[in-house]
């Protein structure tokens, strides 16, 4: 159920419908700090990687999901290159 999973449509048994390549594990429990949370995370593509979550970039960087977050929970990350392409564009 759910609809996760190709049911007929075209799809072969067993495939997902879609990828969600920007979801890492917390590897350790995160590090809350004032005003951020510190994450280490086992990434998509199975790299270590620590990311510092700041109150101040706003909630669509997920810091009240970094504050609530618990060892082993899934949580979704952005690139890092990424985040630095789109605050270059910015200026």
């Amino acid at each position: 159920g759910g609809g996760r999973q190709g049911e007929g449509e075209g799809e072969g048994e067993g495939e997902w419908e879609y990828e969600v390549p920007n979801w890492g594990r917390l590897i350790l429990p995160p590090m809350k700090r004032n005003r951020h949370v510190i994450l280490d995370l086992c990434t998509a593509d199975a790299q270590l990687e620590r990311r510092i979550v700041t109150k101040s970039h706003g909630p669509e960087y997920g810091y009240r999901e970094a504050r609530k977050a618990e060892w082993g929970d899934a949580f979704h990350y952005g690139s890092a290159k990424a985040d630095k392409m789109a605050a270059m564009e910015e200026e």
